[in-house]
């Protein structure tokens, strides 16, 4: 998932590199896909806490607070954990109601923490790929109620909603490549899956200890 060698080059991880490689709608993964080892400390003198209110996006917002606080985050490129991508979970299908609550929290960070230029600059960015995924994901509900009416106003309010219509068409054309040439169209299965447009989805431990304690920031890696 992680070139061990770009890691080894990036000792230590600043908010606005944080914030920048969490955006959606990039085919790279984003530095969310690390998982930190906070010190217990630290998350009770700030008052830090997983945002209970959110489905996606909990951990990239705990980090970033605490990046914000002035926490240090230490990088080692050394294997932690596997990660498994399994179809149909709730981190793997992007929902126009978990944008909006990412976009509330988001809100709220900037309210909280006072930002320098550079990780301003990024999370103006990062609201703008939020709100690019929330008109994309309106497009799509009304082409599916067939509203054209709906799709048409949204397209016009935001066009950009209409160049991220090649991701499921890419992702429908990268399934059939995928089928074996031997089985023929009418043994085809006709599940139909939603494309991956967030960097989040479920993860397993290694044999570490369930517990908060002080060490550095651990790379994961698909088996």
């Amino acid at each position: 998932m992680f070139d061990a060698h770009e890691l080894a080059a990036r000792p230590e991880l600043m908010l606005p590199a944080f914030i920048e490689s969490n955006m959606l709608f990039r085919s790279q993964h984003n530095l969310g896909y690390m998982k930190p080892v906070f010190e217990r400390q630290f998350l009770t003198e700030h008052d830090l806490r997983f945002d209970e209110g959110l489905r996606i996006g909990e951990d990239y917002l705990l980090l970033a607070s605490a990046l914000a606080a002035g926490a240090k985050c230490v990088v080692d490129p050394t294997v932690g954990y596997l990660y498994h991508i399994t179809e149909g979970s709730i981190s793997r299908v992007l929902k126009l109601e978990h944008v909006e609550a990412m976009l509330t929290a988001d809100a709220g960070f900037l309210r909280r923490y006072r930002l320098d230029a550079a990780a301003l600059a990024a999370q103006r960015r990062r609201r703008r790929s939020l709100t690019q995924a929330h008109s994309f994901l309106t497009l799509i509900g009304h082409l599916k109620r067939r509203s054209l009416a709906g799709a048409l106003a949204t397209a016009l309010r935001d066009p950009a909603a209409l160049r991220h219509l090649s991701m499921p068409i890419a992702a429908r054309l990268r399934r059939l490549k995928e089928r074996p040439s031997t089985v023929r169209p009418s043994e085809y299965s006709a599940e139909r899956t939603a494309p991956a447009m967030t960097p989040h989805t479920n993860k397993e431990r290694s044999t570490a200890p369930d517990r908060l304690a002080r060490a550095p920031f651990g790379n994961g890696t698909r088996p």
